[in-house]
């Protein structure tokens, strides 16, 4: 639920303070959430509120992809003359599938390091790589979105390139 109420406003965010904005606010509330999920141990209330923080910095960090997306194959239009948004889509969705099937390799592989065996208890090593399936590889993840949403600069280019592809097509 935090994050359909975040679908609802971060349209009037990123129109304010940018999609970079968005997507590195985005992604530091979640980074700090799940480490606080991380040290809520076994406090479920606080592991809960925690999780609705990290709902809402998701939806923050990767409501924007796809109208960044548009932006990146305006760009092109703009730079080349060719509008590559079949291209482009498709890279999205290809990257978004060797993502899930790695992380399932990812997840099973630490699992199986941290010695986890389904119907057993398992130990501080089985439970470490647990919270670290659920929390540190993604928040390590999340860290790194950070410094590279920091490249990202077309939120300054943008109103330049729209301009000039609306005055290009008689807009």
């Amino acid at each position: 639920l935090a994050s359909v109420a975040v679908a609802f406003v971060l349209p009037l965010i990123a129109r304010k303070k940018g999609m970079r904005f968005c997507v590195r606010s985005g992604n530091i509330l979640w980074c700090t959430a799940m480490a606080g999920t991380w040290a809520a141990g076994k406090n479920v209330l606080a592991a809960v509120i925690f999780h609705i923080a990290a709902s809402i910095g998701w939806a923050m960090a990767t409501g924007m992809i796809f109208v960044m997306l548009s932006q990146v194959i305006d760009y092109s239009q703009w730079k080349t003359g060719v509008r590559p948004q079949g291209f482009l889509t498709s890279m999205i969705a290809l990257v978004q599938k060797l993502g899930v099937a790695c992380s399932g390799y990812i997840c099973a592989l630490v699992l199986k390091l941290g010695g986890y065996q389904a119907g057993n208890a398992g130990g501080a090593e089985t439970l470490f790589a647990i919270r670290m399936n659920f929390a540190g590889i993604p928040l390590l993840l999340s860290a790194a979105a950070i410094v590279l949403i920091s490249f990202y600069t077309l939120d300054e280019q943008y109103p330049k390139i729209e301009r000039e592809l609306n005055q290009r097509h008689g807009v």
